[in-house]
């Protein structure tokens, strides 16, 4: 599993598919997908980037995170919690207000099928 650090050195990235900051994951899929291990090991605010029509889900596995819209409003979400973001711009930004916040980021192109 490809891992680097987060943007500022806050925290670590595994990468498990598809690709963050150059590494890429050892996961094949059958569409393009996102599948990262997010670590934030201080309180801190960061951006992931997405392609801008992708679906996004975060599950915060540990900690708090609040999931900053471009308007600046905030959306909490605690442990065991999930969010679902909107196809709207490239990237998703996170401020964490815990020490050693865990959350796995699942994103990809919505297929359009039936389920």
């Amino acid at each position: 599993v490809g891992e680097c650090s987060a943007e500022n050195a806050v925290g670590n990235v595994r990468v498990i598919a598809g690709s963050f900051d150059g590494r890429i994951g050892p996961a094949s899929t059958f569409s393009p997908v996102e599948l990262w291990d997010v670590t934030l090991e201080k309180e801190s605010t960061i951006e992931l980037p997405f392609p801008e029509n992708y679906n996004c889900i975060l599950f915060v596995r540990r900690g708090n995170v609040a999931i900053i819209g471009k308007d600046g409003t905030e959306k909490n979400v605690g442990p065991q919690g999930v969010a679902l973001t909107e196809r709207d711009g490239s990237a998703v930004r996170l401020r964490s207000s815990s020490r050693d916040t865990s959350l796995l980021v699942m994103a990809g192109l919505p297929l359009e099928e039936p389920i």
